[in-house]
């Protein structure tokens, strides 16, 4: 990300909103400017001044008569420290213990969840990109089904007091938890059964399927939330006060690491319902290879997934399905698997990029795509790609898990445009 003030070629910069643009697709935000800046939307001008005060932190020309000149921190380049104090900094970097926090833990295994391990791609040409187009042009898939579900306890206690971007969030909520009931109601009265989160975040789609289904059903067992990241104001205490009888545990993890049979050894977990919101991109395939180490009639999932543009052919669930998809076509000419892997994921972004309208209210064109394909063709492109990724995870888990694994469209695209979710019964 970038801040450009400057008019980037062939656009008007607009002034009643934040100038940040996109240096990466020259698109600027439409979010109005802030209170405290002439020229920066909230979200920007903290990322703007965030920026600057590493800026003047990490001044690396700055040298100290006693401790020398700054250098980046090995274990971290977005931090700096004092030359001279380099061993004290890497004895105490919360980076450095963070990465050995999980090394004593029986079911911390690095990597157990990676695919294959081959030259992996950085990018890819224009022609490439151009004769993939060409291989999944005509490929015909079933349609998705719309199963988009409200969930009693969400719509009255969330979905009806929000606006904007949380009501959205909330009415994804709302549809997943529904979905959740749907495969909780097959298990038996006496049967415990456990959530686990993963790419949990905050932990509020746990917190809120917590909330509604100890009030309709029965409350989970334990709650296990798995999260690489440092989240703040998390929902771990909310699920303990909301739900007294539910044991919630966090683990801070990369889910490519995570034995999930020694994580859940010796609990008296149950059955495991295995949830996201969402999932993004080489995700879902770590954690659908990780639960892979539990018996498939233990465990389900509602997983919502997102961001295929940034999954890799090393990691993928099912690289045979997209292998076949290549081979069987008559317009393969010289691409390589990777290279053919690549591309769709590339593609996949023309369906959730979204459209402009001009004045007239009609779609906004840039001039002339590299693909001849206009807006809208690009968008349909998009969605094939999209679902090329999705059908192999789907046949996946109906080879390896449960034959009644399904995809459906859990909301509609004006709720997200990311709307698919991977359903695995127990």
């Amino acid at each position: 990300m970038g801040f450009e003030s400057e008019e980037p070629p062939n656009k008007k910069v607009k002034t009643d909103v934040c100038i940040f643009v996109n240096p990466k697709n020259k698109k600027q935000c439409k979010s109005l400017k802030s209170t405290q800046s002439k020229e920066f939307c909230t979200n920007h001008i903290l990322y703007y001044k965030k920026l600057e005060g590493q800026k003047k932190h990490n001044n690396y020309e700055k040298i100290d008569a006693k401790f020398g000149k700054r250098i980046p921190c090995p274990l971290d380049g977005n931090h700096s420290c004092w030359e001279k104090e380099l061993d004290k900094h890497l004895n105490k970097c919360t980076k450095g213990k963070m990465k050995s926090i999980n090394d004593n833990e029986p079911w911390f295994e690095i990597d157990t969840n990676k695919g294959k391990t081959h030259a992996s791609l950085n990018n890819v040409s224009e022609e490439m990109i151009i004769k993939s187009l060409k291989v999944i042009r005509n490929l015909k898939f079933d349609d998705i089904e719309e199963e988009i579900l409200k969930d009693e306890v969400i719509q009255l206690e969330r979905v009806a007091n929000l606006v904007g971007g949380q009501l959205k969030h909330a009415t994804q909520q709302s549809s997943l938890v529904s979905h959740m009931k749907t495969l909780l109601h097959s298990l038996k009265d006496s049967e415990k059964y456990s959530f686990c989160e993963f790419g949990c975040g905050r932990a509020e789609l746990s917190r809120y399927s917590a909330l509604s289904i100890s009030k309709s059903f029965r409350a989970p067992n334990k709650v296990v939330l798995i999260d690489r990241g440092n989240n703040r104001m998390k929902f771990d205490k909310n699920i303990r006060e909301e739900s007294p009888e539910t044991i919630v545990e966090r683990y801070k993890c990369d889910i490519k690491d995570v034995n999930l049979k020694l994580m859940l050894k010796n609990s008296s977990s149950g059955k495991i319902l295995a949830i996201s919101k969402h999932l993004c991109g080489v995700a879902t395939d770590l954690t659908l290879r990780c639960l892979k180490t539990t018996s498939n009639e233990n465990k389900a999932a509602v997983i919502a997934m997102c961001c295929r543009h940034v999954c890799n052919s090393q990691d993928y669930i099912n690289p045979s399905f997209i292998e076949e998809i290549l081979s069987a076509s008559e317009h393969k000419e010289d691409l390589t698997f990777e290279q053919f892997f690549k591309c769709i994921t590339k593609i996949s972004s023309y369906a959730t990029c979204g459209t402009r309208e001009n004045e007239e209210g009609q779609i906004f064109e840039e001039g002339k795509h590299f693909t001849n394909l206009n807006t809208k063709e690009r968008e349909e492109m998009g969605f094939v790609a999209r679902r090329i990724i999705d059908e192999g995870r789907l046949k996946w888990c109906k080879n390896n898990w449960s034959e009644k694994s399904k995809l459906v469209k859990y909301c509609d695209l004006t709720t997200t445009l990311e709307n698919t979710a991977l359903i695995v019964p127990f």
